[in-house]
Parts: C-alpha cells; structure tokens; sequence
C-alpha cells in the first residue's frame, strides 16, 4: 500500500438514532404478522428509511400492497415530519390505485 501510496479510508463512526426509551404512545399490530390478503389494496405496509448525501439525509416513505407485493406509492423528502413524508406516499399510492381499476395479477 505504501508503494502504490494507498491509504484506507476511515468510515465515520455509527450513530445511534432510535430512541427505544421515549414515552410516546406505541402503535398497536393490527395485522399482528398475517401478511396474506385475497384482493389488492386490502392490506397495504408503510416503510420509512434515510438516505445519506453530500448534503445531510433524505428520507424515503414507502407504500406497499401486500397482494401484489409491489410499491403502489413513495415519497422523498428532506424532513421527516408526517406532512413531508407519510401523507404524500399515500396520496401517491391512492392515485395509483385510482389510475390502475384493472385486474391484477399476483407475484408469488
């Protein structure tokens, strides 16, 4: 490495951001892990996950239909308030569903 002048490259350290501790109400499961769905749009899961870039963080919001297992809406943006993240998901995932009144068919 000396030779060729290459040097590694120190990662920053990893932080810690969920607070596991907080006094916040905790959502109840009410799919309590049944997955399975016999119609598209009768059980839909939300994800939220950060992105780093030169400037800070970005943060994805997902919407997925579980019949058809895909990403009916999705949202990016640079706060992580409810307004910024989870209401234009789904305002994007009730235009899919407007948009798309066709039969589907299921990946399995």
């Amino acid at each position: 490495m000396r030779e060729k002048s290459i040097r590694s490259k120190i990662g920053k350290k990893f932080v810690v951001t969920t607070d596991s501790k907080h006094t916040d109400p905790i959502a109840q499961s009410i799919l309590n892990r049944d997955f399975r769905t016999a119609s598209p749009g009768e059980k839909c899961v939300s994800y939220i996950t950060y992105i780093q870039n030169f400037e800070g963080f970005i943060y994805l919001t997902t919407v997925l239909d579980l019949y058809e297992r895909k990403i009916i809406g999705w949202c990016l943006s640079k706060g992580m308030t409810t307004i910024q993240t989870v209401l234009p998901a789904l305002k994007d995932a009730i235009a899919d569903r407007k948009q798309k009144k066709r039969d589907v068919v299921p990946f399995r």
